[in-house]
């Protein structure tokens, strides 16, 4: 049956040039796996949601997805590619934010990674990704 992740991203470019830089540093594969899954792949945007993945990459597991391998990649361009930006005073690299969450099965399976917080012009993460615990009633 196998371990079940509910997995969302967003990364807001400056413009479209920007995310097509980052995007340019992926495989041809990679590309096309990441334009065809994304959930919203226009102008300056990516978003992508999957609420039940098995999210094993072939880093970490022998029969990993090369799926999960994309979008992982495409994260990390864009996460470097913002911090080159932002070490360089923006003279190098892309202006970026960008929100990834993984939630599994178990309450303390859980992973979140920003960056690019706070700059102007730019959606906080939170408006575009969050995460949050309920219960669910079930004789209401």
């Amino acid at each position: 049956m196998g371990y079940y992740s509910q997995v969302a991203y967003a990364v807001v470019f400056w413009n479209e040039r920007d995310r097509d830089k980052v995007l340019d540093t992926l495989t041809p594969e990679q590309q096309k796996l990441v334009r065809v899954e994304a959930d919203v792949f226009a102008n300056d945007r990516v978003y992508f949601h999957e609420p039940s993945a098995k999210w094993y990459s072939t880093r970490l597991v022998h029969d990993g997805f090369t799926d999960v391998d994309a979008h992982e990649a495409f994260l990390k361009a864009a996460e470097d590619a913002h911090d080159e930006w932002s070490l360089s005073g923006g003279q190098d690299g892309v202006q970026s934010m960008g929100v990834f969450m993984r939630m599994g099965e178990e309450d303390d399976d859980f992973e979140r990674n920003v960056w690019g917080e706070g700059i102007a012009g730019f959606p906080d993460w939170f408006e575009l990704v969050d995460s949050r615990r309920e219960l669910t009633i079930g004789w209401e």
